[in-house]
């Protein structure tokens, strides 16, 4: 909503249908199994490696990309201090983030379910609605989109593939519909950015739009 996003067709080819084929696997898995067992853990944990390893791959061999003039405004060694110091500061922001909300949402009895999908959900993501919106002022659109990509990507590869090989996740029913609706929501998602190579302030109202009223349908029915 805040700018129009441009999409590299690197992300719309590779990054995209990986992100929608995952989620629907997802899906399938929990409608199936009725939850992710160690074995399909330890699939997702293989499936995200071999996903990192091409990205690194794709990376070595842009020959043109590696061979562009890059502006130095900062040393290698302060950059990583940058990095590291931001790191810690969105670990500790979030996590006091999370247990304050969790805490005022435990004292008025709300279920755990109503807290992850909303309270825990929303204060891990401010960290990266930060890094969006600062990449977004600086032009950096690929950062923006890389970034949504890769979370959702991650958390449902990695975080869950770990989580799930450490000890099976049953799923409770009625997050099966949660996750047919984020797989409806990503479907949307890649073809407003099929559509022009890009996502736009109107296409960004109706996600926005779709998120709200998602918020109130789960409050409503926890």
């Amino acid at each position: 909503m805040l700018g129009t996003l441009t999409v590299d067709k690197i992300l719309i080819k590779r990054d995209f249908p990986f992100l929608v084929i995952s989620t629907i696997g997802l899906l399938i898995i929990v409608i199936i199994f009725g939850e992710i067992s160690r074995l399909c853990g330890i699939i997702f944990l293989i499936v995200i490696i071999a996903y990192v390893y091409r990205l690194v791959q794709e990376a070595r061999q842009d020959k043109e990309a590696m061979s562009q003039e890059i502006e130095v405004k900062l040393s290698i060694p302060k950059a990583f201090v940058y990095i590291i110091i931001g790191i810690i500061g969105i670990i500790i922001g979030s996590d006091l983030v999370v247990d304050g909300a969790s805490f005022i949402a435990s004292t008025f009895g709300l279920s755990d379910a109503l807290i992850g999908l909303t309270i825990v959900a929303i204060g891990t993501s401010l960290p990266e609605l930060v890094t969006s919106i600062t990449a977004l002022k600086k032009g950096d659109n690929d950062i923006v989109i890389g970034n949504v990509l890769g979370s959702n990507i991650f958390n449902i590869l990695f975080i869950l593939g770990i989580s799930s090989a450490i000890s099976p996740l049953p799923i409770a029913p009625e997050m099966v519909s949660d996750i047919g609706l984020m797989t409806i929501i990503t479907i949307i998602g890649a073809i407003f950015a099929y559509s022009k190579n890009e996502v736009d302030k109107k296409e960004g109202a109706v996600l926005v739009a779709l998120f709200i009223l998602y918020m109130a349908f789960i409050i409503i029915r926890n």
